[in-house]
C-alpha cells in the first residue's frame, strides 16, 4: 500500500502538477496578457474566458460525436421496439409472448445502460472536464487577494449594496454565467438551423 502511495505522489508531483503549471503559464501568455495589453476590464476578461470555454465544449461535443451517437441509438432503440411489437403480435400464447417481451426488454435495457454510460462519459469530457480545469485556472489567475488589492473587494463585480440579496458576483459566478449563456445561445442557434433545414427539405419534396 505504501508503494502505491509513493507512486501516486511521484505521478502527482512530477507529472500532473508540472503539466498543469505549464498549461497555466501557456494559457496566461496566450489569453490573459493580450487582454491586459488591450486594457480589457477584469470582469469582461472572465466573461470572455467563459465564452471561450463554452466554444471549446461545443467543439469537443462535435469531436466526440455526441449528437451522431445519440441519434444513432435513438433510431436503433425505436427499430428494436418496433420489431418487438411485431414479434409479440405474432405470438398468440400469452406466456410465450410475455417471456419473449421480458427477454427482449432485458436486452434493450442492457444496451440502454451501455449507451447511458458512454453518453455520460462523453458529456463529462465535453462539458465537465473543460469547466473544472478552466475554473481552477481562472481562480488561480484571479485570486481573491489580487482582486482585493486591485479593487478593495474580493468580488469580481461589487455592487456596493445588496441587490435582491446579492452584494456582487464572484469570479466563478461570472465565468459560469458566461459559460451557460454561451451554451444556451449555441444550442438555440443549432436548433434553429435544424428547423430551417427540415423546412427546406419539406419544401424540396413538395
Amino acid at each position: 500500500m505504501e508503494t502505491i502511495f509513493l507512486v501516486l505522489d511521484f505521478i502527482s508531483g512530477h507529472i500532473i502538477t508540472p503539466l498543469f503549471l505549464h498549461l497555466s503559464n501557456w494559457l496566461t501568455t496566450l489569453l490573459i496578457r493580450p487582454m491586459d495589453f488591450l486594457h480589457i476590464a477584469t470582469p469582461l476578461q472572465v466573461f470572455l474566458l467563459g465564452v471561450l470555454t463554452a466554444l471549446l465544449s461545443w467543439r469537443l461535443r462535435i469531436i466526440l460525436r455526441i449528437p451522431e451517437k445519440t441519434e444513432a441509438f435513438r433510431r436503433i432503440f425505436q427499430k428494436k421496439k418496433h420489431e418487438q411489437g411485431i414479434l409479440a403480435k405474432g405470438i398468440e400464447d400469452k406466456y410465450a409472448r410475455d417471456a419473449l417481451l421480458r427477454v427482449s426488454d432485458e436486452e434493450i435495457d442492457e444496451e440502454y445502460n451501455a449507451f447511458m454510460a458512454d453518453y455520460f462519459s462523453r458529456y463529462g469530457m465535453a462539458y465537465l472536464l473543460p469547466v473544472v480545469v478552466a475554473m481552477a485556472w481562472i481562480q488561480n489567475v484571479f485570486p481573491q487577494s489580487a482582486l482585493f488589492e486591485k479593487t478593495g473587494s474580493i468580488l469580481l463585480v461589487d455592487m456596493g449594496s445588496k441587490v435582491l440579496g446579492i452584494q456582487g458576483l464572484s469570479v466563478a459566478a461570472v465565468f459560469l454565467m458566461a459559460y451557460l449563456l454561451s451554451l444556451i445561445c449555441l444550442f438555440g442557434y443549432h436548433g434553429l438551423r435544424k428547423k430551417r433545414r427540415a423546412r427546406q427539405i419539406l419544401k424540396g419534396r413538395m
